[in-house]
């Protein structure tokens, strides 16, 4: 056996053992995590090598129906028999919206700031982070200015049982989610203060899965990446629009 590989082996059942006992488990998992990718990485190189293909073109490794379960797909001889599907504006919470299957994912464009210069307060950013308060935000509740993001919906909720006023609603539904500049970034680190994407690698999907279950913000997680997909789709729709798509 390969000593490389042989001390993968190693450690992981170093990290295996050791776990139960840690009071340092988020670590632990995040060591196992990058180990998992990295040797699947390996393992796909070395498979494409052994049978003489393009790692680009490895028909395995490309997506299909089978990937996602249970959705439905339907199958299509060309691309000219895609159907055409608009995007929708909801002028009460001020976002566009699209619904794919059962999935719902709203949004706009938002301005991405710079991480060095968020992380030294060099600009006065707003609506970079998800208000981890939510509807029991005490200045949302004052009908006062809040620098983190809140969900329109969730503030249409607080305006139809008139805990916040009209005026104030359609103030804070203007505030459109913006982002870090490292916010697409996928790190194989699942870290709960990080707004990094700790899902995406179709090799680890599983256990990023597992995994993001463990924390206690996976919400927010996952509300982050339908923000950021909506805004990535407005700007190729923006891109499409000069011919540039």
């Amino acid at each position: 056996m390969d000593n490389s590989l042989n001390d993968y082996i190693i450690r992981s059942n170093e990290i295996i053992n050791s776990f139960n006992q840690s009071k340092k488990k988020q670590k632990k998992i995040n060591e196992f995590k990058h180990m998992i990718f990295n040797v699947e990485t390996v393992l796909i190189f070395i498979k494409n090598q052994f049978n003489k293909i393009d790692i680009d073109t490895n028909e395995e490794i490309i997506d299909n129906p089978k990937f996602i379960k249970n959705v439905n797909v339907t199958s299509l001889t060309s691309l000219n028999s895609i159907n055409k599907v608009n995007l929708g504006w909801v002028g009460e919470i001020n976002q566009y919206s699209l619904k794919i299957n059962n999935l719902v994912i709203r949004g706009n464009i938002g301005n991405i700031y710079d991480s060095k210069m968020l992380l030294n307060d060099r600009i006065q950013a707003h609506q970079v982070v998800i208000c981890s308060k939510g509807n029991t935000c005490s200045n949302i509740l004052s009908n006062q200015y809040c620098k983190f993001f809140h969900d329109p919906m969730d503030l249409l909720d607080l305006k139809n049982n008139k805990i916040i006023s009209d005026q104030f609603y359609q103030k804070c539904i203007k505030l459109t989610r913006n982002f870090s500049s490292t916010s697409w970034i996928y790190s194989t680190d699942v870290n709960r203060k990080s707004n990094m994407r700790c899902i995406g690698s179709k090799s680890t999907i599983d256990y990023d899965i597992a995994c993001i279950k463990t924390l206690d913000v996976y919400k927010t997680n996952i509300e982050n990446m339908k923000h950021q997909v909506m805004h990535d789709l407005l700007i190729l729709l923006k891109l499409s629009e000069c011919n540039l798509a």
